[in-house]
Parts: structure tokens; sequence; C-alpha cells
């Protein structure tokens, strides 16, 4: 038997009252990780609009290793 297979026979031996008792503390810890899914997501959005003038791509990157070479090699 899997985990989720004796998790079903466990909640199916629970009264109605326990069954209610569970469904609402999954909705509370649902809702608790939505929460900090959003926390994440607004500090990523922070963090990029912090750092949004700092060349971030490959190209560019590699674009200021050449010219820094070049520099080096005059």
């Amino acid at each position: 038997m899997t985990a989720v297979e004796t998790i079903v026979e466990s909640v199916r031996s629970l009264s109605r009252v326990e069954r209610e008792e569970l469904f609402v503390t999954l909705e509370r810890e649902a809702l608790l990780r939505q929460d900090e899914k959003l926390d994440r997501i607004q500090a990523v959005g922070t963090v990029f609009g912090k750092y949004a003038h700092v060349p971030t791509s490959v190209d560019s990157f590699l674009d200021r290793k050449h010219q820094d070479t070049q520099l080096e090699e005059r």
C-alpha cells in the first residue's frame, strides 16, 4: 500500500467532524503556502527592480570582458 493509499484509508476512518476539521486545516495550510509564494514573488520583484540597471545578459557580459581585454592589451 502506498503512502497516499494509507492516508486515504485513514481519512475514510475519520468521523464527519474530524474530516471537516482536517479539510479546514488543509485549506488553512494551502492559504498560508499561497501567502508565502506571494511573498517570494514580491521579494523577487523587489530585487529585480533594485538591480534593473545591471546588465545581466551573457552577451553584455561577453562584451564587457572583450572591452576589458582590449584595454589590458594596450
